[in-house]
């Protein structure tokens, strides 16, 4: 039963993310076709489950996963109740519900920031970005019925999260047995990378985190039409595709059978026109010597204790290297080890010929290779937790009850910093509750309008810029005054008709095709107005939670 639903729900989503991503390039993601998209993507999805094969799995087994599953949705809903979306402090969350609004209901408009471009710029090969559309066509097809791009980009991941859990699972349970598939399945649940991820915007990447697993286990299985979905769906986000690229390639040097790159590369041809784009993207950048920029949040030490269990897996690992099932993930780990190579070895590279500027920060990119490595890295943990606990059985009873202490300690502590963390979140001083409701429905509004923001809200409670669970490895300046909410408004405001953003003094601005600013901090010249602190005598269109939106009448 647990394989059917992860075979459909992968394969569904791999269908629905492909066909929505076609309608996107032709400007046609609206409530029908996503409907229609739904039925399509369900019946297809019917087809393939018919011939999955099933999974046998003990009833304590499967009561002990239904709880390790059951308290992380729990701990998810506790945080994102009662509104049902994410407390929004990322810059990426904003940008990726602005895209999301952007393109549902044929709203594809270009901007200076990456997203979609309309139809006749788009199809069918002229796309240089390097965001991940499979996402965007996702999430624009739900918006296009739900209508609130927040809670979209909330609960889909969290969804992308469990199945991503019961892709480990599954696996470890095939190649392994049920003891290291509940082990890593704990162990991926509650590792505090779930809540950054969320925390920090990186959506696509849990979308592609699915894909990946569900790529390998497939792989291992052989079963070739939930294999080849979800390479579709590893097409999401460019680096994770090359991530199992180079896994393949490891298998090729050893089955010498290029059989193996024919449906990685239908995968690509069904969505030829990003490939094309991204490929023109990032050779341009890798010529100009770029590597991709970000701040660098690594994981606090005490947060990954768990890991250390790791290193009696790899050992493991390594001294049965010719068994199938080690020697799969061995590859699989090494893909992911080699890419973080990859990204050192240019950046010393640069910094040692020159020829290129070199900032710290330059390294963003093989710590995100590494947030994608918890994948594999829960089942080698697993395994060294299998391992030490059969030496463990070996001892005698003093030594015994020590050790038995010590490694159920480390998975306790690993659930404990999880759990802990999340009133943590649930706290953060964001925006006043329902005011992100009241952002869509004001950018549902039609025609052109000004919108103005009361300077009450601009002065909210500083919250923490970095994240609590992460070191930083460089200093975010601090200039003293609140600027992330004068950031954020434009991103959470980024109407339909709005053609650019500008920076001027600081501050990013909204303007229309016309040149026009539409977006203000004063109730001058304004057809609407935003507030939660002023009581004005206007026309009160919207109100939630004690924030109002007045019509004015000037």
């Amino acid at each position: 039963m647990i394989k059917k639903v992860f075979t459909g729900f992968v394969s569904f989503l791999a269908i629905f993310s492909l066909i929505a991503l076609w309608l996107g390039y032709l400007g046609m993601i609206y409530s029908y076709t996503t409907v229609a998209n739904i039925l399509i993507s369900g019946i297809i999805t019917g087809f393939i489950l018919k011939k999955t094969k099933k999974e046998t799995i003990t009833p304590k087994t499967q009561t002990i996963f239904a709880l390790i599953i059951g308290v992380f949705v729990l701990l998810f809903l506790y945080v994102i109740f009662p509104n049902f979306i994410f407390p929004v402090t990322a810059s990426d969350l904003m940008n990726h519900s602005k895209h999301t609004r952007l393109t549902s209901a044929n709203h594809n408009i270009v901007t200076e920031e990456n997203g979609f471009l309309s139809a006749e710029e788009s199809f069918p090969f002229n796309l240089d970005h390097s965001y991940p559309q499979n996402y965007y066509a996702t999430t624009s097809s739900i918006h296009s019925i739900i209508g609130n791009a927040y809670m979209i980009n909330t609960i889909l991941p969290i969804l992308l999260l469990i199945f991503t859990t019961i892709g480990v699972f599954l696996f470890a349970k095939k190649f392994y047995n049920e003891k290291t598939a509940i082990i890593s399945s704990f162990i991926f649940a509650f590792t505090i990378t779930s809540l950054w991820v969320l925390l920090a915007g990186h959506l696509p990447q849990v979308f592609t985190m699915l894909f990946l697993i569900s790529g390998f286990y497939f792989y291992s299985t052989k079963e070739k039409k939930p294999y080849f979905l979800s390479l579709i769906g590893l097409t999401a986000y460019p680096h994770a595709f090359l991530i199992f690229t180079i896994f393949l390639a490891f298998n090729f040097l050893k089955q010498k059978n290029f059989k193996i790159f024919i449906l990685p590369f239908l995968a690509l041809l069904s969505v030829i026109p990003q490939v094309f784009g991204l490929a023109i993207h990032y050779a341009t950048y890798i010529a100009e010597g770029g590597l991709i920029r970000g701040g660098i949040f690594t994981p606090n030490p005490f947060s990954l204790a768990v890991f250390l269990l790791a290193i009696p897996g790899i050992i493991y690992i390594f001294k049965n290297k010719k068994q199938e099932n080690n020697s799969k993930l061995l590859l699989f780990f090494g893909a992911f080890a080699l890419m973080i190579f990859s990204v050192f070895a240019r950046f010393f590279l640069n910094m040692f010929t020159n020829n290129f500027p070199v900032q710290i920060h330059q390294l963003y990119m093989s710590v995100k290779y590494f947030y994608l490595a918890i994948v594999p890295l829960s089942i080698i943990a697993a395994i060294g937790f299998t391992q030490i606990s059969e030496k463990i059985n070996t001892m005698k009873k003093p030594v015994k009850t020590i050790a038995t202490l010590l490694v159920f300690g480390l998975l306790f502590w690993h659930f404990i910093y999880f759990t802990g963390y999340t009133p943590v979140i649930k706290n953060q001083p964001t925006f006043p509750v329902g005011f992100y409701s009241i952002g869509e429905k004001i950018n549902s509004l039609p025609g052109e309008f000004v919108l103005g923001i009361d300077e009450c809200f601009t002065k909210l409670p500083k919250y923490d810029y970095q994240p609590f669970p992460y070191n930083s490895f460089f200093d975010v300046p601090d200039s003293g005054e609140n600027r992330s909410r004068l950031i954020q408004f434009p991103k959470i405001f980024q109407f339909s008709w709005a053609a650019n953003f500008k920076y001027e003094n600081g501050q990013r601005k909204i303007f229309d095709n016309k040149g026009k600013e539409v977006l203000k901090y004063s109730q001058k010249d304004a057809d609407y107005f935003l507030t939660n602190c002023s009581e004005l005598n206007e026309q009160i269109l919207f109100q939630e939670n004690g924030i109002k939106v007045y019509k004015m009448s000037n």
